[in-house]
């Protein structure tokens, strides 16, 4: 990977916290617990389709320094191939240098109903050619979706060889 590991934790952390603000925000809205659709993976609520939008952009604007494969449920290729996609759109796995592995919504039936926290979760991983595994990660983020009552969420990374890192976020602010 030509980025150094922080911009990458940089980043991750930056699209989390867009997903986190989106959560936040979905409570004034109702029926996000309504169900959008079913995919061979799971089922699609509305909230999760507040996140897709977001996850597309993050990786086309990712992929113009750094080709990448996404990893992700929901995600749907030009061909309706689910679960991968390529960015730039379209080009073949083989030319990405990364792979990352996103859960935008980790504990969606919880966070929907304002019931649990729920997590952010990505990892990123030298695209070998081969569909990877949870342990070829190198780069993980991930951050805390709070309920409506938490004041504070917790964002952690971890970089293979350099040890893990957090931080508590205000969120009253």
């Amino acid at each position: 990977m030509h980025e150094p590991p922080q911009t990458v934790i940089d980043r991750l952390r930056e699209f989390q916290r867009a997903v986190r603000d989106v959560v936040i925000q979905s409570r004034k809205r109702p029926a996000m617990h309504a169900v959008s659709r079913h995919s061979a993976a799971d089922t699609i609520y509305e909230i999760d389709t507040e996140v897709e939008p977001l996850l597309e952009d993050f990786c086309r604007e990712w992929a113009k320094t750094t080709p990448l494969v996404l990893i992700a449920e929901g995600i749907e290729t030009e061909n309706g191939v689910e679960g991968v996609k390529t960015f730039p759109e379209g080009m073949p796995e083989t030319e990405a240098e990364i792979r990352v592995l996103v859960d935008p919504i980790d504990g969606t039936r919880g966070i929907m109903y304002d019931k649990r926290a729920a997590w952010a979760l990505a990892g990123v991983a030298p695209n070998t050619g081969r569909p990877g595994r949870l342990s070829d990660i190198n780069i993980a983020v991930m951050t805390e979706l709070p309920t409506s009552k938490m004041g504070l969420g917790d964002v952690l990374w971890a970089t293979r060889g350099n040890g893990a890192s957090g931080a508590r976020i205000d969120l009253t602010n």
